[in-house]
């Protein structure tokens, strides 16, 4: 799995290779979705010493930053951001009974979900609402038959939307 992290806004992507070799391409795809936007130009990027990325970044004039081989926290964003990915994956599998098949279906509704979800590192925002603008819909919980907690209520209603992620950031 490799997992891309915008450090500002913490949005996150998941993609599943079945090889390493294949990380170059995928990046290659990502790179081309996410500068779609003029805004939006990769300057920096921080990875653990995957040799493959260099050259292709030098290319484009793209800083590459590489993390010291066994130190995990100098890459702290991502790493983070895929121990969070693992631990919620596990524990759906877990706690809903399901058999290890669906794993990448449900790791990338992890990431669905983290995307859409209140974050520390962004007050008053979602990384899904500071990357694209766009506030997520959380009306599709309720269609999804979440269960209710202190921190997501059954019922949402439209005008009380904004009291309820308040409520969640709190």
């Amino acid at each position: 799995m490799m997992v891309l992290v915008d450090d500002r806004t913490r949005y996150t992507w998941a993609y599943f290779l079945t090889k390493k070799s294949d990380a170059l391409s995928c990046f290659k795809d990502w790179l081309a979705k996410v500068e779609r936007h003029p805004e939006r130009q990769l300057k920096v990027i921080r990875y653990d010493n995957g040799g493959e990325f260099g050259i292709y970044l030098d290319r484009l004039g793209i800083e590459h930053q590489t993390a010291v081989p066994y130190s995990p926290k100098q890459n702290g964003v991502a790493e983070r951001a895929n121990r969070t990915i693992v631990e919620r994956t596990v524990a759906l599998l877990h706690s809903e009974r399901l058999p290890l098949c669906p794993w990448a279906e449900i790791m990338d509704t992890v990431v669905y979900l983290k995307n859409r979800s209140p974050s520390r590192s962004l007050p008053n925002s979602t990384p899904l609402e500071a990357f694209t603008g766009v506030r997520p819909n959380l009306l599709i919980f309720e269609l999804l038959d979440v269960q209710p907690g202190p921190w997501f209520p059954r019922k949402l209603e439209t005008a009380n939307l904004q009291q309820e992620l308040d409520y969640a950031r709190s």
